[in-house]
């Protein structure tokens, strides 16, 4: 009687551990995809003007990359749009400036990865 209880408890044992590595793995893996994901996005930003851009962009017309990395982002679309968020205006006696603070949301299709990046336009 003692063995079978003891041979039950082992196999809980070994298939929770079994379950918790199963576990790790996956989270593993959609961590790895979620970081090559934003590195897609990284490669397409630049230092382009920002005026109200709504465009997309494919990084394999983009940039010239070897064929095997030419491959590997065929497919990657790029969704990138420009947003005003604020604008200031300081006056002086001498001088009028204004600053207008653009978003720019870079997002990768069909992956749900995006990065915003804040920039501002002095005038």
């Amino acid at each position: 009687m003692e063995v079978m209880i003891s041979v039950i408890l082992l196999s809980v044992v070994m298939v929770s551990l079994l379950q918790l590595k199963v576990n790790n793995i996956f989270q593993t893996t959609k961590s790895q995809e979620s970081k090559e994901n934003l590195d897609y996005i990284l490669i397409s930003i630049n230092g382009d003007e920002v005026d109200k851009r709504n465009e997309n962009i494919y990084l394999k017309d983009k940039f010239n990359f070897s064929d095997e990395v030419r491959q590997k982002i065929k497919d990657k679309k790029i969704n990138i749009k420009d947003e005003l968020v604020d604008t200031y205006t300081i006056e002086n006696n001498d001088i009028n400036l204004n600053i207008d603070i653009y978003a720019t949301k870079y997002t990768l299709e069909n992956s749900g990865n995006s990065k915003t990046i804040y920039s501002f336009k002095l005038q």
